[in-house]
């Protein structure tokens, strides 16, 4: 995964500029699956290895299970956590050498998948009549920055057809400046918040009407343009039209499969307030009491983790007999090695690595109150290098997570208000996460929070 990230780093704007050739040629089907094809790749790479293929063992069960195993090792010799352990060179190059050996085999066993009749697109990019598939919640909108131009491309449930939407207002270079105001911004040289989820920094002069500032070009160039394009009455607010999702690839939409609900709904929350290596934080323990409030109120079984108790092999533990998960923690972004990213427990740092050695089939909903757990890093821009994606892959079918710092102070309101949509209904409804954080956020926009407060908070799912 290391040599993947590696590689990637060095690919630049190669999708980018495609799908803009595509765009050009009015070519707009070909730019959604050159795009789908050119982001997120290794995301992609590992939620191939955990596809299920319950069709194929219906009709080839023996080499439904011979592919399933070989996938299974893959898995195992393509993560950070698996190379790690080896240590010197010579057993590095062994598990190299295992990894080219099952990736052959692996390879060897779909060339027999695409030989039966019906599986001949077994695990290949998807065409766009196969994304089409991903459109089944709304609007769903692709956004593209190159050299040339800058375009939103929009799929619809009820259209057929791509709806193209040139941004002629913006360029590249205008989308590179905007992101280094903000990087200056919310970088550790950038903010100061008492007490956040995450380093203290230095202040800047009015650091709200600088974000302020950036949040209005795009909306000026990007999102208004595509709200016009989409017919939807104006305003000034993109949440005054939209309850917003985000996802690493279409694909993850299609593939996402229907699990039944669960009888009875386990929610674990884990409130780390003083890790080594971060500022004590005094609003997680009541983040906790207020989600434990919730969960009591109406009935919905709960355990909570916290101080000495939270080590990363409990919490491991819980995660597997757990539905629902909850950190209210501090969370670090790696950018050197992203996937070291991860979340500060008793005894050290749950990485993103670990996360995504996970298999968690009965998990539905994870919600990061950290800093930083959907940011990322600059050279791998079109990848999903950050915990709220290793979240996805582990099973969690949507997560909530953050952008950049948080207020220690409006994470448990953040929390409370989230929780009592999510549970509030005739039962706990875990689809309903994205509208949750929406009305939380809603609420603290309306009582006078400052866009640094609220802005963060995002739902991503597949």
């Amino acid at each position: 995964m290391h040599e993947h990230y590696r590689e990637l780093a060095t690919a630049g704007n190669l999708a980018r500029d495609a799908a803009s050739a595509a765009i050009e040629a009015g070519e707009f089907q070909i730019a959604v699956e050159w795009l789908e094809q050119g982001r997120s790749v290794v995301w992609g790479q590992l939620l191939q290895l955990r596809t299920p293929i319950d069709e194929l063992r219906q009709v080839q069960p023996q080499l439904a299970d011979r592919f399933t195993q070989v996938s299974n090792q893959l898995q195992q010799t393509s993560t950070p956590s698996h190379t790690s352990e080896g240590g010197d060179q010579h057993s590095l190059e062994a598990v190299a050498q295992e990894h080219r050996r099952l990736t052959a085999q692996w390879e060897a066993l779909l060339g027999e998948i695409h030989g039966i009749q019906g599986f001949d697109r077994f695990l290949l990019p998807k065409p766009f009549s196969q994304l089409k598939g991903a459109i089944h919640s709304g609007p769903v909108v692709i956004l593209n920055a190159s050299t040339t131009r800058c375009d939103a491309l929009v799929m619809l449930p009820d259209l057929d057809d791509i709806l193209h939407i040139p941004l002629p207002t913006i360029t590249e270079s205008d989308v590179q400046g905007l992101h280094h105001q903000l990087n200056n911004l919310i970088s550790e040289s950038g903010r100061l918040v008492p007490l956040e989820r995450g380093c203290r920094v230095k202040a800047l002069p009015d650091p709200n009407s600088l974000l302020e500032e950036v949040l209005a070009q795009l909306w000026e160039h990007v999102v208004k343009p595509v709200l016009d394009g989409l017919a939807f009455a104006p305003g000034n607010c993109v949440s005054d039209f939209v309850i917003s999702s985000y996802t690493p690839t279409l694909a993850g939409l299609i593939d996402g499969h229907p699990r039944a609900s669960p009888h009875h709904v386990k929610l674990c929350v884990v409130a780390q307030s003083d890790a080594s290596g971060g500022i004590p934080l005094s609003g997680t323990q009541k983040e906790m009491s207020l989600i434990q409030k919730q969960a009591e109120s109406r009935g919905v079984i709960s355990e909570s983790l916290t101080g000495a108790a939270a080590t990363m092999k409990t919490v491991l533990h819980h995660m597997q007999q757990s539905n629902w998960i909850h950190f209210a923690c501090h969370g670090v972004q790696e950018h050197k090695n992203p996937t070291d990213s991860g979340l500060l427990l008793a005894d050290g740092r749950l990485k993103l690595s670990t996360i995504i050695d996970q298999s968690l089939p009965n998990a539905e909903l994870a919600f990061l109150s950290a800093c930083q757990t959907a940011t990322g890093t600059a050279d791998l821009s079109e990848e999903s290098v950050h915990l709220a994606a290793g979240m996805l892959l582990a099973g969690y079918r949507g997560v909530v997570a953050t952008m950049w710092s948080i207020g220690d102070k409006e994470a448990p309101r953040i929390a409370d208000n989230f929780y009592a949509h999510v549970l509030g209904g005739e039962k706990p409804d875990h689809t309903q996460a994205a509208f949750g954080l929406h009305q939380a956020v809603q609420q603290l926009r309306s009582d006078g929070a400052s866009f640094l407060s609220w802005v963060p908070y995002i739902h991503i799912r597949v």
